[in-house]
């Protein structure tokens, strides 16, 4: 009976699909057949003639697609032929790693027009794709990762090239990279690299970090117009630190100045509108006020420093409890940064009030944690935050703890209010669910799926503890 239910379900799935497909016109079913084919030269002149606006909505998915499929494999011979151009010159092949190649890097920007910087990270990119990574060099010639996810695979590599590794260590975290590319974004991709290679060598790894925090700065670059850009670079959890105290400020000023309003509307139509206006305004303003507002504090009130240790906000870290004890030196996880070195870890922990975490040891998913005070509305956020570190959204990097919880049913079509129902949505993504017609299932384990007005499907998958958001 079983056997018979599953094979009728395949044949009205296949029976779907044939009625899709005789419903597409001729150039439709080309454009598809372009996407689902290996790329060959003859379709971009194929495809460039096909006019996108002409086409149904679905199949100007499929043309987008097959463009970047087909710009893929466009970049993997572009980095053939930089390689090609730069890899020799009149003295002989030159040693990958013997530094900056002066003359093919001037030749390169003064042929392209682009500065000396781009050309030699292009000559960099192209020779450690073409000299190193056989399988990166293949997936994007297939279109099965993009040319930024190439560059960061081969930005990230070259890392550990430089220093002599095991071709077999390469192979094994292209093939990683590789796997974790295709449902990933670039930024994620290089926030998981950055965690594997911490995790290669913990040594290393603490001595760069200590290494480049003795380059640190605060630096004022003047703007048009009577403004100013700061940048700061700061170790991680300072940084972290700096910007959870500035996000708290931001957001009571936020609150406090759209209550004020509210409190001024009393049916006025101007002052409505003007409230209105107010509730879309970014938070970022509130942020540059909320910076300024502390450096005039600090003056006025002369803290000589003793504001920021006390800490008004808190940091999440993860680490595992052999390092914890001195027993182990695995990189620990800064959330909303990635990793740091166990040392650093552990002088944090000094100060701090723990959690305990109950991770599956195959998966890394979260599946409980323990919590000495019995607040269960505050302890669910505290799980929904912790499980799943980001919004929930496909490639979306916007930190748990600035999201709403969100019922992924909603709680008045019968909804629970469970961790399975439940999940961490930033403001925008959570509106374009609500009323935008995207659809979200959600699953036991923190993973969920999303389903596009238009019908396409994109799985999220649930986030290890042990790796970067």
């Amino acid at each position: 009976m079983l056997a018979t239910n599953f094979v009728g379900a395949i044949c009205n799935y296949l029976d779907m699909i044939q009625v899709e497909a005789t419903s597409l016109t001729a150039t439709e079913r080309r454009v598809r057949e372009i996407l689902n084919s290996d790329p060959i030269p003859e379709y971009f002149v194929e495809i460039l003639k096909i006019d996108s606006t002409k086409l149904s909505k679905q199949s100007r998915y499929d043309h987008m697609q097959a463009m970047e499929k087909l710009l893929a494999y466009f970049n993997h011979h572009r980095n053939k032929s930089i390689a090609a151009a730069v890899g020799y010159n009149e003295n002989g092949p030159e040693d990958f790693f013997d530094g900056v190649d002066q003359a093919e890097r001037e030749d390169m920007s003064a042929l392209l027009n682009i500065s000396p910087m781009t050309a030699q990270r292009n000559i960099d990119i192209a020779r450690t794709l073409t000299n190193h990574l056989p399988i990166t060099c293949q997936s994007l010639a297939l279109g099965e990762i993009s040319a930024n996810h190439a560059n960061v695979i081969a930005t990230q590599i070259s890392q550990i090239i430089e220093r002599g590794a095991d071709p077999i260590i390469i192979a094994e975290l292209e093939n990683t990279a590789i796997a974790h590319a295709e449902t990933h974004t670039p930024a994620q991709l290089k926030r998981k690299m950055i965690n594997a290679l911490a995790a290669l060598d913990t040594r290393d790894f603490e001595e760069k970090v200590i290494e480049a925090r003795s380059s640190r700065f605060v630096r004022l670059k003047p703007e048009d117009n009577g403004m100013s850009t700061i940048i700061a670079l700061l170790p991680a959890e300072e940084a972290e630190l700096v910007m959870n105290v500035i996000n708290e400020c931001a957001r009571r000023n936020q609150d406090s100045y759209l209550a004020q309003l509210r409190s001024k509307a009393g049916g006025s139509i101007e002052v409505a509108n003007e409230l209105r206006k107010s509730a879309e305004l970014s938070i970022d303003l509130f942020r540059a006020d909320a910076l300024s507002e502390l450096a005039s504090t600090y003056l006025q009130k002369n803290f000589e420093g003793n504001f920021l240790g006390k800490k008004p906000v808190s940091l999440q870290l993860i680490m595992d409890m052999a390092t914890l004890v001195g027993l182990k030196e695995t990189p620990g996880q800064l959330v909303g940064y990635g990793p740091i070195p166990a040392k650093i870890a552990r002088t944090l922990a000094g100060d701090a009030k723990w959690q305990k975490f109950i991770v599956d040891p195959l998966t890394g998913g979260l599946i409980d944690y323990g919590r000495s005070v019995y607040e269960p509305p505050t302890a669910l956020r505290d799980f929904i935050i912790a499980r799943d570190r980001t919004c929930r959204f496909v490639g979306c990097a916007q930190p748990a703890r600035r999201c709403d919880i969100d019922h992924a049913i909603p709680w008045e079509e019968g909804g629970k209010t469970t961790p399975e129902n439940m999940g961490a949505l930033c403001r925008r993504h959570h509106i374009m669910k609500t009323h935008g017609g995207w659809k979200l299932k959600s699953f036991a384990d923190g993973s969920c799926q999303w389903e596009s007005p238009s019908g396409e499907k994109f799985f999220v998958p649930v986030k290890p503890m042990n790796e970067a958001a």
